[in-house]
């Protein structure tokens, strides 16, 4: 059985992808999607703010993107998001093309936010 090969576009955001969770922290998880079977597309994660694991599937709102919008779909920049176990996170989602503009994946940053609104929540309360 021959193990699939990622796209080089995919490969040469791995280095970034582990860059991005460094320099924010461990509030800070970035993934990688390989939209070739988006019931399996995770290919890469660095930090571990949602949890997930290599081959979980890409979320509903990423699917519902490209559904209505297919390569023409614009990165989903600052939104918010909640895991499963009640964070509260500020995500975005950058979609990754190939040399003729068509979608091949997209990396997904997630910062989880509870830390801060309890410090706001404090703060709102001095």
């Amino acid at each position: 059985m021959t193990k699939e090969l990622v796209h080089p576009a995919l490969e040469v955001m791995k280095p970034v992808a582990k860059g991005i969770a460094a320099t924010f922290g461990k509030n800070c998880e970035v993934v990688l999607h390989d939209l070739k079977d988006p019931s399996s597309s995770l290919i890469f994660r660095a930090g571990t703010v949602t949890d997930r694991e290599i081959g979980a599937p890409i979320t509903n709102l990423v699917l519902e993107a490209l559904r209505r919008h297919g390569d023409e779909t614009e990165d989903l920049i600052g939104y918010r998001n909640r895991t499963k176990d009640g964070k509260v996170l500020k995500s975005s989602t950058i979609f990754i093309r190939d040399d003729d503009n068509h979608i091949l994946g997209c990396m997904c940053i997630n910062y989880d936010l509870t830390e801060f609104n309890l410090i706001q929540s404090i703060m709102d309360d001095a």
